[in-house]
């Protein structure tokens, strides 16, 4: 059935015809007198009276492509050949557009050579070439390219592309002959000029360049790639000004032109006006980051605007394509330390050791990187460089100090070496700061006193003298002293917030809510928008188990610090802890769309409602995420997590896959992996895949032990013990060695077990990490003095290792060893928030008589990991002295239920099996 009158719709009357083609003559004499805009007035105007006018629609389409608009020069050149216009000359123009606006493959797929006319095919045959070699096939470009010099030996399109692919393969002397003849020729090439300033920028003759560049732009003065190119040889030249009039001209044309737009982004980052070139990069993000350097500048400015998730990623991404780049492995490195990924930094830096010379910041970098992961011997090598390229640096020379202070052959020698920094007047609070860091980290709590007071005599004003007195005095356990000190920092300077947190939390562990309130309520009033305080005081009412009432203080410090993650995140935990489902949704949805450039901010959302139910929400926030970070394994790992959690198997396999797809060498997605070949396919599917894994990462000992842990989790001892000997045999790491021992251990051979490691160390003596393997062991066999001496030889090494203390602490309160206590006090210093920390720390406490501080943090411990056995087991313990018995059998019920091997498991059977008879 035919609709009735389409069978004339493209019928346009004669006047209509004549009318379109007087246009066109009109709008052609505007173009040859440069009068563009009224041109193009009279061109639509020529177009809209006649629709098939395919002449007209070319002159539009050549207008379009010469302002910059592709898509618009597409459609008309588009019209024009589906109207009749010669091929011959349309198709060069819009095999030229599509190169221009990126469709590369529409190039290939749309545009074939014109058989009857050889500089039309000449033309279309190296436009194809342009079109392989940026879809990265140069081979294909070089035969194409032949190809179109074959049709038309004088084609100057094919004689500038043959020239562009002997740029590609470095020839530069080739294609720079072939230029000039082109040029000698016809020296109003604009192509050809163009490729002449990029071979001259290549030489580092840039003032030649640029004068070929604007001989180019005068025969094309809209062409805005020749503008870019020009911008770049100017901000090459240093002459900023003339560089962003060209951007600018080149913006008013096509105002979303991503190279544009990142040159625009450069200059102001070279202006160091690093908001503005946020925003100028934000809106074209994905388009800037397919530009060679444009990951480096986004890198670049997430990194100086403190978005570091965002800033690792695209720096990631560059480090990828451009291994070698030793600036973007510095720039990776960095972000690294600021996100306290030290082995990362290591990871990346140890390889250049010999590219970075006397780079002193490099050096520096790497140097506190091995200081933060304890490798003080690297540390000071590397420091010690350093600061010999800047002795004079205060900063530098405290560092290293720090570094030589922390090795127990050094540690007087950097300590002294600080107290010169400071007896020289170094203007630098971080030298005091070191100083009395290091004193506090050694267990020197007096000497920390003594350089807090001579600073203060320095500083007589200043709050962060006593304030650092009053830490050295709490680590010593002198919290009498140390509540002073705060009081002083207070009374000297009563807006000092650090000193305002460091008394309220006192006043909590001796069970003081209302004084905690006080003093931050008196800050607050200060300071009503300070996001520490507001933190802090809201940790109170969290800490008094009143997480309602915390809630008005985050949703303060969320409304006057929005790009701030912290206190979204303890909002989410306090409607979690109130049980208000919905908001804690509403929160978790505007924690990710706040952060949406934050991966872990948007795992963190994603899992909150995963938890409240809000399964589709959750999956698109990581199909977000997915979106964002295709190059993340990360980003799809968790995706896979969640699919796997809610039983889509078949999605959560596809999502694993493409995590180690984007990185072979993310263990954890392999492992993902593997547990759901399992529950698909069963013990053997999954048994070949970790062989695959296994293979495919050969360096990485976590890789060789898979199989064997699919066997012990399968509950095959024996085979499991039998594959990790033979990844120790084939593998002796660490991580080998471990496994081996704890199949060991399993079945009961303790001897066997203890000797490996044993026959390791001698070998490996400096391998701390299996030596805290053996204390652990010795001390669940009970032999204290055994563990002791093993802690105490790691904590030489690792001097600043809160576990090892903590670890230490416990067995020297095993021991009786009047040590325990300061042990544990310089663990928990060091990290307050650990709940193994806290209830070691608390306990000995409570068994030395100072009961309420040690019950307020065995209480923190234990709400923080009710299913840890041995928390719980003291929590216990201290509510059967508080006599109630009920809350104490409840717990002790689920330690004893959990049949887990800790220390103390044989007292804590013993307590409930006399609970239960009373």
């Amino acid at each position: 059935m035919l609709i009735a009158g389409t069978a004339h719709a493209s019928q346009n009357s004669a006047a209509d015809i004549s009318e379109s083609g007087r246009l066109l003559t009109a709008g052609r004499a505007l173009i040859q007198n440069g009068e563009y805009r009224p041109a193009m007035i009279q061109l639509k105007k020529a177009v809209k009276a006649d629709p098939g006018n395919a002449e007209a629609r070319f002159e539009l389409g050549l207008l379009h492509f010469r302002g910059g608009d592709f898509l618009a020069a597409e459609k008309e050149f588009l019209l024009a050949r589906e109207g009749g216009f010669d091929l011959a000359q349309v198709n060069p123009l819009l095999a030229n557009t599509y190169l221009a606006a990126g469709k590369f493959q529409r190039v290939l797929d749309d545009i074939a050579p014109c058989p009857a006319d050889p500089a039309c095919k000449a033309d279309v045959l190296a436009l194809r070439a342009r079109a392989f070699l940026a879809l990265r096939k140069p081979d294909d470009a070089d035969k194409e390219s032949l190809a179109a010099l074959a049709a038309d030996p004088d084609s100057e399109t094919g004689r500038t592309t043959r020239a562009i692919i002997l740029m590609v393969r470095n020839d530069n002397g080739e294609a720079e002959r072939i230029i000039d003849a082109v040029l000698l020729g016809n020296p109003r090439n604009g192509e050809a000029q163009t490729a002449k300033g990029d071979l001259r920028r290549r030489a580092g003759d840039l003032d030649t360049a640029r004068i070929h560049y604007q001989t180019a732009l005068e025969t094309a003065p809209n062409d805005t790639r020749i503008r870019q190119s020009q911008a770049l040889t100017l901000m090459a030249l240093g002459k900023d000004d003339e560089a962003r009039a060209e951007i600018t001209q080149v913006l008013g044309l096509t105002p979303k032109a991503p190279m544009a737009l990142y040159l625009k982004a450069a200059l102001l980052v070279r202006a160091n006006k690093i908001p503005e070139a946020l925003d100028t990069v934000r809106p074209a993000e994905s388009a800037i980051a397919q530009i060679p350097q444009g990951t480096f500048l986004l890198a670049l400015i997430h990194s100086r605007s403190n978005n570091l998730e965002e800033a690792v990623n695209y720096a990631t991404k560059f480090h990828n394509t451009a291994p070698d780049s030793l600036v973007g492995a510095k720039l990776l490195a960095d972000i690294h330390f600021r996100l306290h990924a030290f082995p990362k930094v290591i990871a990346i830096l140890a390889p250049l050791r010999d590219r970075l010379g006397d780079d002193d910041e490099s050096l520096s970098l790497l140097g506190s990187a091995y200081l933060a992961e304890g490798q003080i011997k690297e540390a000071n090598e590397l420091l010690t460089e350093a600061a010999k390229t800047r002795p004079n640096d205060p900063s530098t020379r405290a560092r290293l100090a720090l570094s030589r202070a922390g090795q127990a052959s050094t540690r007087e020698e950097g300590i002294r070496e600080l107290e010169g920094l400071v007896a020289s007047g170094a203007d630098t609070a971080q030298v005091d700061l070191a100083l009395v860091s290091s004193h506090i980290g050694n267990g020197d709590y007096d000497k920390a006193i003594a350089a807090a007071a001579a600073m203060a005599a320095r500083q007589p004003k200043a709050p962060l003298p006593p304030t650092l007195s009053g830490a050295a005095r709490l680590a010593k356990g002198d919290r009498p002293g140390a509540r002073g000190d705060f009081q002083s920092a207070l009374a000297g300077n009563p807006d000092y917030v650090p000193a305002a947190v460091y008394l309220s939390e006192l006043d909590m562990q001796d069970g003081l809510f209302d004084s905690a309130r006080r003093t931050l309520d008196t800050i607050l009033k200060r300071k009503p928008g300070d996001l520490r305080a507001l933190q802090a005081r809201a940790q109170v009412e969290t800490r008094a188990n009143k997480p309602a009432a915390s809630i008005p203080f985050l949703e303060t410090a969320i409304r006057l610090h929005p790009g701030e993650i912290p206190p979204r995140v303890y909002l989410l935990r306090a409607h979690s802890a109130t049980g208000d489902k919905n908001k804690l949704a509403a929160t978790a949805l505007d924690l990710a769309r706040t952060q949406s450039g934050n991966p872990a901010a948007i795992d963190l959302a994603a899992r909150a409602l995963l938890s409240v139910g809000r399964s589709e929400d959750g999956l698109n926030l990581y199909r977000q995420m997915q979106t964002r970070f295709p190059d993340m394994a990360q980003s799809h790992e968790r995706y896979g997590q969640a699919l796997a959690l809610l039983g889509r198997d078949d999605e959560a396999r596809t999502a694993f896959d493409r995590a180690i797809s984007a990185e072979p060498r993310a263990l954890s997605a392999w492992i993902n992996r593997i547990a759901l070949e399992r529950k698909i396919s069963g013990h053997d599917a999954a048994m070949a895949m970790a062989e695959t894994a296994r293979i495919r990462n050969p360096d990485v000992p976590a890789a060789q032990v898979i199989q064997g842990d699919l066997l012990s989790s399968a509950g095959d001892a024996a085979q499991a013990e039998t594959a990790y000997r033979k990844a120790f045999e084939q593998a002796p790491s660490s991580v080998t060695v471990v496994r081996l021992f704890h199949a060991l251990a399993r079945k009961g051979d303790s001897a066997a077990a203890g000797n490996l490691l044993t026959t390791w160390l001698k070998a490996n003596p400096d391998d701390s990490s299996v030596r805290v393997v053996l204390a652990g062991h010795k001390s669940l066999h009970r032999d204290y003095r055994g563990a002791a001496a093993e802690y105490e030889a790691v904590a030489v090494k690792l001097p600043r290792n809160a576990a090892v203390l903590n670890n230490l602490a416990w067995t020297y309160g095993h021991l009786g060893d009047a040590r325990a206590v300061e042990t544990a006090r310089r663990a928990y210093s060091m990290s307050p928030d650990s709940p193994a920390i806290m209830d070691t720390y608390g306990s000995l406490l409570y068994r030395d008589g100072l009961r309420p501080q040690g019950r307020e943090l065995v209480k923190r411990a234990f709400a923080a990991t009710p299913g840890d056995p041995q928390v719980a087991y003291h929590m216990a313990v201290i509510l059967v002295d508080s006599k109630d018995l009920p809350e104490a059998r409840s717990i002790l019920k689920g330690v004893v239920d959990s049949k887990v091997a800790f220390d103390g498991a044989d007292e804590a059977r013993k307590l409930y099996s006399d609970l239960s008879g009373s």
